[in-house]
C-alpha cells in the first residue's frame, strides 16, 4: 500500500466515527468595519485644477473631492490590480496618466478615474525597473524616465514611444517644466536641461553626489550636491530638495542654498494663501531625514519616525522645527488652495488644517492581521507577520479604532499568566509600548504556556523551551521526525499534543520529550495546522477543510464539521463554542448540542479570516482580507 492510498483510507476511517450536522443557520450578528489598522503608504500626490486631489499610493490611486478630508479608490484594471501605483500626472486635456510600483503604466479617461486602460511599453523601455519620473508638457506630451535606462517621450497618449538622447546614463529623479524648456534633475548630482520638447538633452549644472553619515544620533549630508527633486517657486524660480533646500532663477545654471544645508531633504512644497487686502502669505515646508535605522540597532526601536518637518516663512532664510506628528518617509507634499497641507507617506496620507502643527491620518489600505491578543485590562494588541518584524497596533475600544505603536513585533502575540505579552521576538510588561528582546532566534508557529511559567515556541526548527520567563531557550525536539511545529495544545497539566509537518506527537514530560501520538496506526487526519481546547477540555483540531474532535479514549479524531474552504484561524469561547475563520467562506461558528455537533454562519461571508480573538466585553475580533471588523455577543461571556 503506498503513502498516498494509506492516507485516503485513514481519513475515510476518521470520518465515519462521526456524524456532524450539516445545517448552517445565520447568527444574528452586527459586524462593524474597524478604523485601522492600515498599512501601504502614498509616494505621490496632484492637485488637478478642479480643486480634485489625487494620491498615488500602494492600493491604486485615490482620489479627494473634499480637501483630503476622505479618499476613495480609482478603478484599477484587473490586469494591474496586483501592482500599487508610483506617480500620477493630468495632461491638458484631463486624462490622468499614472506610473505603476513596478513596470507598467496607465491612462484613466479624465478625473472621475472610472474608466482606466494599461499602457503598452516599448520593449527598449521595460526593465526591471518602475518609471522613476513622469512629466506632461502643456502639448500634451509625455516624458517618462527610468533609472540608467533613459527618458522616453510619447505624442500618442502613451501608445508608442520614442528614446531621448543624453539620458542613456542619468538617473533621472524628478522632471520640471519651465517656461520654453525643461530641467531634470538625477541622483547623481547632474541637473540635465531640454529646449526642444524633451527629445535632446544636455548637462546643465555639475555637482558632488550627496553622501550621509550619522553624527549625534542624527543624519548629516556632506558634499554640495544637486537637488534631487524639483518644484515650482516664486516668481518663475524653482527650488529643489536634496542636500538641503536649493533655489534658481536662471533656469538651473546656479543654485543657491536656502537652508537646511547639513540634512537630508526628501520633499519640499511652497505654500502660498492669499489673506486680507490682496496679501499674500509665502511659506515653504521641507521633510528632512533625521534618523535611519541601522543593523545594530533592535527591531522593537527600528519604527521610531525618521523624520522631521521644517516650515520657513522668509524664503528660507530661517527654519522652525514643527511638532512630530508624522510617522513614515515624507515622498510628497501638497498645499490646497483651501489652506491644507497634505503629505503622502511611507505609512499613509497626512491632512494639516493649521500649518503643519497637528495632523490627521488616512490610511491607505487596511492591514491583515496574523494575530491579535488581549490584555488584563482589556487593550487589544495585534500584529501584521510572523516571519519578519511587523508594525503593532493596539486598541483601547473593542476594535473600534486602532493606534500604532512605535515597536515591530513578530506574529503571535499571547498573553501570559503574569500580565505580560509575548510577541514572537520579545516579552512587553506594558501592553507593548516597550518590549524586552528574547534569546529566540526562530520565527514562532505555535506557543504555549505551562501553568509553571513554561514557555514553548514551535517553530519551523523544532521545539524551544524556555524556564526564565524568554530569556533563554533550550531546543527540545527529541522523538520528533519532523521539526515544522504547526499547533501546540496542552490536554492535561503536563500533557502537550504537537501537530507537525508529518503528523501529530506527545510529550508527557512537560515538552522536554516527543513520542508520535498513535505508534501503532496514524489515526489522526493529515494536515493538522490549528489545535484549540474548550473549557471542558474538549481539543479540537483544524485539517485542511474539516474540524475534528479528539477522542481521549481511543486517541482517534472524530469529524466534528465539514468546512467551506480551508481554515486560517480557529479559537474557543468560555461557552465550548468554536470560532472558524475560514480562506474563502467567512467566520463559522460550531458548538455542540445534544451530543451531536451543530455549524453556524457568523457572518463576513466571503472575506478571508486571518485572526480571531474575544475581548472582555463580549466583543469578537476578526482580521480580514477586507479589513479588521468587530461586533458584540450580548450575554455571552467570551474566553481570553
Amino acid at each position: 500500500m503506498n503513502v498516498r492510498t494509506a492516507s485516503i483510507v485513514v481519513f475515510t476511517l476518521v470520518c465515519i466515527c462521526a456524524r456532524p450536522r450539516a445545517a448552517q443557520d445565520a447568527l444574528p450578528l452586527d459586524w462593524r468595519l474597524s478604523d485601522g489598522p492600515y498599512e501601504g503608504g502614498a509616494s505621490d500626490i496632484l492637485l488637478a485644477p478642479s480643486g480634485v486631489i489625487f494620491a498615488a499610493t500602494s492600493n491604486g490611486v485615490l482620489r479627494s473631492q473634499d480637501d483630503g478630508r476622505t479618499w476613495t479608490p480609482c478603478d484599477m484594471p484587473r490586469s494591474l490590480s496586483y501592482q500599487g501605483t508610483k506617480l500620477v500626472r493630468r495632461a491638458p486635456d484631463g486624462q490622468l496618466f499614472v506610473a505603476m510600483s513596478q513596470q507598467d503604466m496607465m491612462r484613466y479617461a479624465d478625473e472621475s478615474c472610472r474608466i482606466a486602460s494599461p499602457l503598452q511599453l516599448s520593449a527598449e523601455f521595460n526593465s526591471p525597473r518602475s518609471v522613476d519620473a513622469l512629466e506632461i508638457l502643456p502639448s500634451g506630451r509625455i516624458l517618462a524616465s527610468r533609472f540608467v535606462i533613459g527618458l522616453f517621450w510619447s505624442d500618442d497618449r502613451g501608445a508608442t514611444w520614442r528614446k531621448a538622447t543624453g539620458t542613456e546614463d542619468a538617473w533621472i529623479s524628478s522632471i520640471h517644466v519651465l517656461g520654453t524648456h525643461i530641467l531634470a534633475a538625477t541622483a547623481n548630482g547632474r541637473m540635465l536641461e531640454s529646449r526642444d520638447h524633451g527629445e535632446t538633452w544636455f548637462r546643465v549644472a555639475q555637482g558632488n553626489e550627496a553622501r550621509t553619515s550619522i553624527a549625534n544620533g542624527r543624519v548629516v549630508v556632506t558634499g554640495t550636491g544637486l537637488p534631487q527633486k524639483l518644484t515650482a517657486g516664486r516668481n518663475g524660480s524653482v527650488i529643489g530638495a536634496g542636500a538641503g533646500v536649493y533655489s534658481t532663477t536662471n533656469g538651473g545654471r546656479d543654485w543657491q542654498r536656502l537652508g537646511l544645508e547639513d540634512r537630508l531633504v526628501w520633499t519640499l512644497t511652497l505654500a502660498e494663501r492669499r489673506r486680507m487686502f490682496a496679501d499674500v502669505q509665502r511659506q515653504l515646508f521641507a521633510a528632512v531625514e533625521i534618523q535611519r535605522p541601522s543593523d545594530a540597532m533592535p527591531d522593537f526601536e527600528r519604527d521610531r519616525p525618521p523624520n522631521a518637518m521644517f516650515r520657513s516663512r522668509d524664503d528660507g532664510r530661517t527654519w522652525v522645527q514643527m511638532p512630530p506628528a508624522i510617522r513614515g518617509r515624507v515622498n510628497a507634499m501638497a498645499y490646497t488652495r483651501g489652506g491644507t497641507l497634505i503629505a503622502g507617506t511611507g505609512e499613509g496620507l497626512y491632512r494639516s488644517r493649521n500649518d503643519g502643527q497637528t495632523w490627521s491620518f488616512t490610511g491607505v489600505m487596511p492591514a491583515r492581521l496574523g494575530s491579535i491578543a488581549v490584555a488584563a485590562d482589556n487593550a487589544i494588541l495585534a500584529n501584521q507577520q510572523k516571519y519578519s518584524a511587523g508594525p503593532t497596533w493596539r486598541s483601547m475600544d473593542g476594535g473600534r479604532t486602532w493606534r500604532r505603536l512605535g515597536s515591530l513585533t513578530q506574529a503571535p502575540l499571547v498573553l501570559l499568566r503574569n500580565g505580560r505579552l509575548f510577541s514572537g521576538r520579545g516579552i512587553s510588561a506594558d501592553h507593548g509600548t516597550t518590549w524586552q528582546r528574547i534569546g529566540l532566534s526562530w520565527p514562532v508557529d505555535a506557543f504555549l504556556e505551562l501553568s509553571d511559567g513554561t514557555l514553548l515556541a514551535g517553530t519551523y526548527m523544532g521545539l524551544f523551551r524556555s524556564t526564565d520567563g524568554g530569556a533563554t531557550w533550550i531546543e527540545r525536539s527529541s522523538g520528533l521526525t519532523r521539526f515544522d511545529i504547526k499547533a501546540l495544545v496542552l490536554l492535561n497539566e503536563r500533557t502537550i499534543l504537537a501537530a507537525t509537518g508529518d503528523g501529530m506527537f506527545r510529550s508527557i514530560d512537560g515538552g522536554m520529550s516527543w513520542r508520535a501520538l498513535d505508534e501503532r496506526s496514524p489515526r489522526h487526519p493529515p494536515g493538522i495546522t490549528h489545535l484549540v481546547r474548550d473549557p471542558e477540555g474538549r481539543i479540537v483540531a483544524a485539517a485542511f477543510k474539516g474540524l475534528f474532535e479528539y477522542a481521549r479514549e481511543t486517541a482517534a479524531w472524530n469529524l466534528i464539521a465539514e468546512m467551506p474552504s480551508p481554515v486560517e484561524a480557529l479559537a474557543a469561547d468560555d461557552n465550548g463554542q468554536i470560532w472558524v475563520g475560514t480562506k474563502a467562506s467567512g467566520l463559522l461558528m460550531v458548538r455542540r448540542e445534544r451530543d451531536e455537533w451543530r455549524q453556524r454562519s457568523a457572518g463576513l461571508s466571503g472575506r478571508a479570516i486571518s485572526a480571531l480573538a474575544f475581548d472582555r466585553a463580549n466583543h469578537v475580533i476578526a482580521s480580514t482580507d477586507r479589513g479588521t471588523y468587530w461586533t458584540s455577543l450580548p450575554g455571552i461571556r467570551t474566553s481570553r
